[in-house]
């Protein structure tokens, strides 16, 4: 009887030390190890956002530049729209799609504008434009140009990659319409 509650102390000693033993295992591993791990790449991307923190002139620089372009292509935007016929809603388009490229992380290179044609009622005008930017921002870009309240139809896109970096070129050409016929009441004699 002594032997048999000796032997049943040591199996239950022997059963508490192995569940013992096993939560140890499943508390290193799926505990600890997951937190250390996680703690390791919060390193690695503090480290990363340090070293981008100290080089803020870089951005600087970037931004004076681009302040320069939108300078240069405001100036072109201005003097392009004083020659074109429908040139204040031309220049309204321009002006809104360069902010709409800019939300969207896309660089303005140019605005050109074409000519115009009568087209029924109505007069077409030309808009071309030069980008860069990666595929994404072009895409979210032509997405958002497509939502704009000014019928603006894409009739030419050319994207070409360099193979060197994830940004692409891209030119594309719109459509812009308005009427060339006037809702003036009073020239109508009262009635629309």
């Amino acid at each position: 009887m002594r032997r048999q509650l000796r032997s049943l102390i040591w199996t239950v000693h022997l059963i508490g030390s192995l569940i013992a033993a096993v939560t140890l295992v499943g508390v290193w591993y799926g505990v600890y190890q997951p937190l250390n791990d996680q703690a390791a790449s919060d390193e690695v991307r503090i480290a990363q956002l340090e070293s981008l923190l100290a080089q803020p002139k870089t951005w600087q620089g970037e931004n004076s530049e681009l302040r320069r372009q939108h300078v240069k292509l405001t100036g072109a935007v201005e003097l392009a729209s004083e020659k074109s016929a429908g040139g204040a809603q031309d220049d309204l388009f321009i002006r809104e799609a360069g902010q709409l490229a800019e939300s969207h992380h896309l660089e303005v290179l140019d605005w050109k504008l074409g000519a115009d044609r009568q087209v029924e009622r109505f007069t077409e005008s030309s808009v071309q434009g030069h980008f860069r930017g990666s595929f994404d921002s072009v895409c979210r870009f032509l997405a958002a140009i497509n939502q704009m309240p000014r019928i603006a139809k894409m009739t030419k896109l050319a994207l070409h990659s360099d193979g060197k970096s994830g940004d692409y070129p891209v030119y594309a050409t719109f459509a812009l319409y308005s009427s060339t016929q006037r809702n003036d009441t009073r020239e109508k004699g009262g009635a629309l």
